[in-house]
């Protein structure tokens, strides 16, 4: 089955339930246990960890706003349009606030009543994955998408191969190749400071 179903079974069992938070952990995700409890503590809604791409070159499947700049919050999360979906912590705002936005998604599987929270999407020119596509209809309902950039992570293959990355390290070795004008200047400037 495609993985955007597995995640709309898994959110429906968490709205059945009592829970606060649901946390998605994908099993070629490599982490600290305690990045676990980190992100389940922020006050905010839709919090995430990056893992690099499965290749050589270090890159992460993160979604910039349109910035001159990143700038940290007080708790040391960027503000970001999207982050991958296997290893990120949710409340149960999230959901009720997307079933407010999107009414006519339920749909019934074996006979259970669900909802497309994860779907695959065209959008901005690309088919979008579906935890692009969470992020996006997040967003557009209103919600922001945080990033803890401070997570270290690893993701594996099958090979087996260990792609280990800490994208703000990533982030910060890039602001100084472009400080040292080593490297085009990419947008937006990563650059990680902290408000105060």
């Amino acid at each position: 089955s495609h993985p955007a179903q597995g995640r709309n079974q898994l959110a429906q069992t968490f709205l059945d339930s009592d829970a606060d938070k649901l946390f998605f952990l994908d099993s070629d995700i490599v982490f600290d246990p305690a990045s676990i409890v980190k992100l389940a503590h922020y006050p905010v809604d839709f919090v995430g960890g990056c893992y690099r791409l499965k290749q050589p070159l270090e890159q992460y499947p993160i979604g910039w706003l349109d910035r001159p700049a990143l700038q940290a919050d007080k708790y040391g999360l960027l503000d970001v349009a999207s982050v991958p979906g296997g290893f990120v912590c949710l409340s149960r705002n999230v959901f009720s606030t997307m079933l407010k936005a999107y009414p006519n998604r339920s749909f019934y599987h074996f006979g259970h009543k669900m909802n497309a929270f994860y779907q695959m999407q065209y959008a901005n020119g690309t088919l979008q994955g579906e935890d692009s596509g969470f992020c996006l209809d997040w967003t557009n309902a209103g919600g922001k998408v945080y990033l803890d950039p401070e997570i270290a992570l690893t993701h594996l293959n099958f090979m087996p191969t260990r792609y280990v990355g800490h994208i703000g390290n990533w982030l910060k070795s890039r602001n100084k190749e472009v400080g040292n004008g080593t490297e085009e200047k990419i947008s937006p400037q990563m650059a990680i400071s902290r408000d105060k």
